[in-house]
């Protein structure tokens, strides 16, 4: 649970462990697209472990998913007999077809428009302003392979102070959190991604190293997000919502059929009383904090939509 307490114009957030201050609120941006690129941050945030303690700068301590360890394989080369239920399919962008970033998850692209969208469930104590609707796409046609996500969330109060990449506490903004590793089985392992993006376009992405998520790794992500206007970020005139989609390297090689760990989140930033506060999720797994424990099986799957 996190709670936000206002004591005299003083925000203190009472959260699992220790948190740094939240950087100033980004000015109203009138729903143009906002791209502040900036260095990294310090690594330390709300994970599922501690990420690694870094210096700043982005750092190239992963190659995008370059390394990782296999997939499932299978001699046949895919496993697309297997037709065994899922919690979701994350259907295969068609060959030859290209995903266009900076366009909304729904008519503007059509290949995300006839994907499925995810099961999501609401999170206890989440306001009912916060109605994503998310799809996961994944493309078999680059080395090493190519997931894209994408959700459309309706938010009245659209708030992200978070301007720098790689920053800590990404999660305290209206974001998007997405996790996946190589198989099916719920324990962390060095293929495990962790990736947040928020509603000003600034990202982080980390990978498990055996301990520690290490914030120096580098997915090449490429992010957008953009208000569905009208709208204005980080006031008080009610918006409509915002629309973030990512590509990002997968860590580890995929067979097409091949089944995995996945859990994706929404969370929602409020003003509450006069302090910035998370006051709720909405996720695949249910959980307020995403993990592969919780989470449910994704299949890359062999059909596109």
């Amino acid at each position: 649970m996190r709670l936000s307490l206002w004591f005299g114009g003083l925000v203190v957030l009472t959260l699992p462990r220790c948190l740094e201050s939240l950087p100033e609120a980004v000015p109203a941006d009138a729903g143009v697209d906002v791209n502040l690129g900036g260095t990294a941050g310090d690594a330390a945030g709300f994970d599922v472990a501690p990420d690694t303690t870094t210096e700043a700068g982005a750092g190239t301590g992963g190659s995008g998913g370059s390394g990782g360890s296999s997939g499932a394989g299978g001699d046949a080369g895919d496993l697309c007999g297997d037709t065994s239920p899922v919690g979701y399919e994350i259907f295969r962008v068609p060959t030859g077809v290209s995903i266009t970033p900076n366009a909304f998850c729904g008519v503007s692209d059509p290949t995300f428009n006839t994907a499925p969208a995810l099961p999501l469930k609401l999170k206890a104590g989440a306001f009912s302003d916060n109605n994503p609707t998310c799809k996961l796409l994944w493309s078999p046609d680059q080395d090493p392979p190519v997931l894209w996500a994408c959700c459309d969330v309706d938010d009245k109060d659209v708030r992200a102070a978070i301007t720098v990449d790689d920053a800590a506490n990404i999660w305290l903004d209206d974001s998007v959190e997405f996790l996946v590793k190589e198989n099916d089985t719920p324990a962390l392992s060095t293929s495990t991604l962790k990736l947040f993006v928020n509603a000003n376009q600034i990202y982080r992405d980390t990978r498990y190293d055996g301990s520690l998520f290490d914030a120096n790794y580098d997915a090449n992500v490429v992010p957008f997000a953009k208000l569905i206007l009208p709208g204005t970020r980080n006031d008080t005139i009610p918006d409509k919502g915002y629309s973030i989609k990512f590509r990002v390297n997968l860590p580890f090689s995929v067979v097409p059929g091949q089944k995995s760990r996945c859990d994706l989140a929404v969370h929602d930033a409020d003003l509450i009383d006069g302090g910035l506060s998370v006051t709720g999720h909405v996720a695949f797994s249910g959980k307020s904090t995403p993990d592969l424990s919780g989470a449910g099986v994704c299949r890359f799957s062999c059909k596109s939509p």
